[in-house]
């Protein structure tokens, strides 16, 4: 195998501990912003870098950062799928969804499961707007520079995100908002 990284594939351990350091993070953020779980995105990360291990002969060093955003976008993509058709399942069955925590917890408990929700609820757009600006505390000029859309288009997005998160916890009589 050539020294050069450009020649190289991804089997090099040094390569491959370079790429996920070097990618990791930006991914996780990438897959979190687009679905609002935390713990599937960095399953979806673990997922994605375990792919590329796999077949790390037949992808070339330059083309890695492009094929783990594929692999995780797509099995993200499957996941979601897969939760829509449950969701419709269990809509269709009469049952309620079931909650992740029990009806003891912490009320800052309760809150950030309601946020999570809530935010998993927003269109992909809405919600990717929301954490860039919440979480990465990007400005508006910024996420319009990042996303390709103008300020007018992100200014609009984060309106119609706050808007649904308010009308998600004015229903709902408990909590602080």
């Amino acid at each position: 195998m050539s020294a050069d990284p450009i020649l190289a594939n991804c089997c090099s351990e040094v390569l491959f501990k370079k790429l996920f350091f070097e990618y990791a993070r930006r991914l996780r953020n990438y897959l979190y912003f687009r679905c609002g779980d935390p713990a599937l995105a960095d399953d979806l990360v673990q997922d994605a870098f375990l792919e590329l291990w796999r077949n790390c002969e037949d992808v070339p060093y330059p083309q890695a950062k492009r094929y783990l955003f594929k692999v995780a976008t797509n099995r993200l993509l499957d996941t979601m799928r897969k939760r829509q058709v449950e969701k419709r399942y269990l809509l269709h069955q009469g049952k309620a969804l079931p909650m992740p925590d029990g009806q003891f917890a912490l009320e800052e408990n309760e809150f950030r499961q309601r946020l999570e929700l809530a935010l998993s609820d927003l269109p992909e757009s809405q919600r990717m707007v929301f954490l860039l600006n919440r979480v990465e505390k990007m400005t508006y000029r910024s996420m319009a520079d990042f996303l390709g859309l103008s300020v007018k288009a992100v200014e609009r997005r984060m309106h119609l995100a706050l808007d649904q998160l308010r009308r998600v916890f004015h229903d709902q009589p408990t909590g602080p908002w």
